[in-house]
């Protein structure tokens, strides 16, 4: 994120060296300070890449970085502004990424940004139910309740015998 140049020579190479699609996953930028996700997307669909995705945090927001804390690991919200600002910029496909924990939330992020797609991430550790949401959401365009806790506990013990 600090070096525009670096990362338009890398994603060229990797284009031209392989034949899979290439996606590239970027942060905001490299600190509040440094907010580029815009310029960085540009320049990833200029070296051919298929798809960008992520932005939500900064690096340092992540604890990306030896300098930052375990506590900044995760911490604050999501940017999902910046997603939206990415998606408007650039023609190829916009993967957001941040804060989706629940089917609700990846509708919400489609709908405030207009991205293409929707990573899950930490959104699913506990909660394999989250797919199975939007996949119902996706048919019927209505969410499904959610599991109650015999359910729960029982995917727990299923799980748990695996």
């Amino acid at each position: 994120m600090k070096n525009p140049k670096l990362v338009y020579e890398l994603v060229s190479a990797t284009v031209k060296a392989i034949k899979k699609p290439v996606t590239v996953k970027i942060r905001k930028g490299f600190d509040d300070e440094h907010i580029n996700a815009v310029e960085i997307a540009k320049i990833i669909e200029e070296a051919g890449a298929a798809a960008v995705a992520g932005f939500h945090r900064s690096i340092l927001d992540t604890g990306g970085l030896a300098e930052s804390t375990r506590e900044q690991y995760y911490s604050g919200k999501a940017d999902w502004e910046i997603i939206r600002q990415v998606k408007e910029a650039v023609s190829i496909p916009v993967i957001g990424n941040g804060d989706v924990t629940s089917g609700e939330k990846a509708i919400a992020m489609r709908e405030q940004t207009g991205c293409d797609g929707v990573m899950i991430a930490r959104g699913a550790q506990g909660n394999p139910w989250i797919f199975s949401e939007l996949l119902e959401y996706e048919r019927t365009g209505r969410l499904p309740d959610r599991p109650d806790v015999e359910e729960i506990k029982q995917t727990m013990l299923r799980h748990a015998r695996l």
